[in-house]
């Protein structure tokens, strides 16, 4: 690597005070192969070695540097594709032949992180690189294991959810009632788009009537009770679908709110807080109501601790938060609306509201 044997040679010339007509001499006898050769010849016909050593420097670049050298340009297409540490060792390579600020090389180092990663390492506003590496590093090393599990959980729901219904033809005796309950069956199939829909209006899966954990328990003995003809295979695809309902309760938020990106179930106004515009997301597909973080210190918000909380984003990863602005109001044509307030990283919004749940 020419830059850093340059880059050797400097600090050794800069720490030995080696004079100036010196260094040239000195470095040649560090030089072998091909580099060793390439002085020989040069030297001879336009004695090098008592060249300058900065415009020696640029002797040796011409001949072994990079011709398609272009640092920056590596640095602003550099991304994430594997772990931290692989990813900051390409880009502590890369740096070392820039000369830019801590402030530049922080957004760069950010910018490159997977999407998951940045948002939460920018929660903490760390203010220098070696800072912003050990953030990512310690969320990598909490969510690896918590990630590989979901992975396997997903596959496992996905073997279970798959399934098909068998009819056991040798029952004579019992077919015209195992044919009508298997008809019952099949008529309420779970299919995601179904669920999803389900989900989103909060009705139950079985049913048109409102989901209740109750309710759900209601469902949970009908299906036991349909299920006694079934071998025990289907006893665990019915339970596989009925306990892929999400936790009543559990915040969850939809990928389109995190990146922006419009669909269905979204729709994009302008809001006002205290005259002051917000630009705000209606999403169904997100469970309660999330504040920019960055908005609410903005904007002067109370700002109040709480219980650190798990938020399910739709891909299957999960965002921890830890504090909220209760009572938030803002307001859109006279009318006002008022809810609590969960504090994310948004980015794309200011305000993420869920079909104005929080009409007052």
């Amino acid at each position: 690597n020419v830059n850093q044997w340059l880059y050797q040679c400097d600090n050794f010339f800069l720490i030995d005070n080696t004079p100036e007509d010196y260094c040239v001499k000195l470095a040649v006898v560090h030089m072998e192969g091909r580099a060793l050769q390439w002085h020989t010849t040069i030297d001879k016909t336009t004695n090098c070695s008592n060249l300058p050593w900065l415009q020696y420097k640029k002797l040796v670049l011409e001949r072994f540097g990079d011709v398609c050298d272009d640092p920056m340009a590596d640095l602003m297409k550099l991304r994430q594709k594997k772990s931290v540490i692989e990813y900051y060792e390409e880009f502590d390579a890369i740096i070392t032949r820039l000369n830019l600020s801590e402030e530049y090389l922080l957004s760069y180092f950010l910018g490159g992180l997977k999407k998951d990663i940045q948002m939460m390492v920018r929660m903490f506003q760390p203010t220098t690189v070696n800072k912003a590496f050990s953030l990512a590093r310690l969320y990598e090393a909490a969510n690896t294991s918590g990630s590989v599990s979901n992975e396997i959980n997903k596959q496992q729901k996905g073997v279970l959810g798959h399934r098909p219904l068998s009819v056991d033809n040798s029952s004579s005796s019992s077919t015209g009632t195992n044919a009508s309950r298997i008809k019952a069956r099949s008529g309420k199939s779970l299919t995601p788009a179904y669920m999803d829909e389900r989900r989103a209006k909060g009705l139950c899966y079985f049913c048109d009537d409102p989901y209740s954990p109750e309710h759900s328990l209601t469902h949970k003995k009908l299906q036991v009770h349909v299920l006694e003809i079934d071998d025990e295979d289907d006893q665990w695809e019915t339970m596989a679908n009925v306990n892929d309902r999400p936790t009543v309760g559990e915040p969850q938020i939809s990928v389109n709110a995190l990146t922006g990106v419009a669909s269905f179930r979204t729709m994009r106004i302008t809001g006002y807080y205290k005259k002051k515009p917000l630009h705000i997301l209606i999403d169904s597909g997100s469970t309660h109501n999330f504040l920019d973080i960055q908005v609410a210190k903005k904007y002067g918000c109370k700002i109040e601790e709480r219980e650190p909380l798990s938020v399910v984003v739709a891909d299957g990863s999960k965002l921890t938060i830890s504090c909220m602005v209760k009572g938030f109001t803002w307001s859109i044509q006279q009318t006002t609306f008022t809810s609590d307030m969960l504090l994310i990283p948004l980015g794309c919004c200011d305000l993420v509201d869920l079909l104005f749940s929080s009409l007052s």
